[in-house]
């Protein structure tokens, strides 16, 4: 459902991010349609503005970001401080993460954490209910006694398998992402927009303090800018060949991110489908094993 442009929506309406103003729109629409005609020229693309909903952030630093199949937020300060052209190279960043799809597995892991605490706040409130009848009656009701043991039974493993699996998945998605970035770049450059973009990429590095530990490296959702204009200049070499083997990248054309990422969740979720009737099925085995009294005399 995450990946439905039904879950994504969902998300969009989450996030930051306000409806531009008459000075906004009239500043990104005109390079947004512009954008687009070169994009569509390029890329065989048959884009239109109005397929797309931009929103604004009052954001103090440089930020921008695609979500889903349609949303881009520009943070204000790409508006205050970028010429036009830059403005429209951070466009056409946001564009490219749309254009692979890459925001679209972003929307769809911010849905599944809404999943979990959806099923947190679903055992919650039967706790909260069985609490409630043994406070008045004195004693806990059967059938809420009954509905606790197998809300624990069946909402708990999941909560345990999502816990694991979103670790697993937030490592795999952050190399991933780190990827991609590369992939957005090199879109920039076809588009006739490299050198603002190294522009903006040059105010990101003088803003940014880059946390070079090993995990910091391990949890960047990006890599750092100076890698990036690395990059732009070296014509887009690959940074990233672990990343690479999930995800096509400026250097690998093989277009496999759809199946080799669909892929990997369908057997995520195989194992926890597995992993949770046999919870399941032992919980109910050891409750039908005879019980068995030993006297010591």
């Amino acid at each position: 459902l995450g990946y439905s442009r039904l879950g994504t929506n969902i998300v969009s309406y989450f996030m930051p991010g306000r409806e531009m103003i008459g000075r906004e729109r009239n500043r990104i629409e005109p390079l947004f349609r512009d954008l687009l005609l070169e994009v569509n020229k390029n890329y065989g693309t048959n884009y239109k503005y109005e397929d797309f909903k931009i929103k604004i952030t009052d954001d103090k630093v440089l930020n921008a970001f695609a979500l889903g199949y349609k949303h881009i937020t520009i943070g204000s300060q790409c508006l205050d401080s970028l010429t036009d052209l830059q403005l429209k190279s951070v466009l056409a960043h946001e564009l490219a993460h749309l254009y692979y799809k890459d925001s679209v597995h972003n929307a769809s892991m911010i849905f599944s954490s809404y999943v979990t605490l959806v099923i947190m706040y679903a055992y919650g409130s039967i706790v909260a209910i069985q609490t409630i009848v043994k406070t008045v009656t004195g004693q806990t009701g059967t059938l809420v006694t009954v509905a606790s043991y197998l809300g624990l039974l069946i909402l708990l493993p999941v909560i345990v398998l999502k816990w694991v699996s979103n670790k697993v998945y937030l490592y795999l998605s952050m190399l991933m992402n780190r990827t991609v970035e590369y992939r957005a770049d090199a879109f920039v450059v076809n588009v006739g927009l490299k050198d603002p973009f190294i522009e903006v990429l040059e105010i990101m590095d003088n803003q940014s303090i880059v946390d070079d530990s090993f995990y910091g490296r391990l949890i960047a959702t990006h890599p750092a800018p100076k890698l990036r204009i690395g990059a732009l200049e070296d014509d887009l070499k690959q940074k990233n060949i672990l990343g690479s083997l999930l995800i096509s990248t400026p250097d690998n054309k093989l277009n496999i991110v759809d199946n080799g990422f669909q892929k990997l969740l369908l057997i995520l979720l195989g194992v926890g489908f597995i992993w949770c009737g046999y919870q399941v099925f032992d919980y109910y085995h050891t409750l039908a094993k005879p019980k068995i009294n030993f006297v010591y005399r």
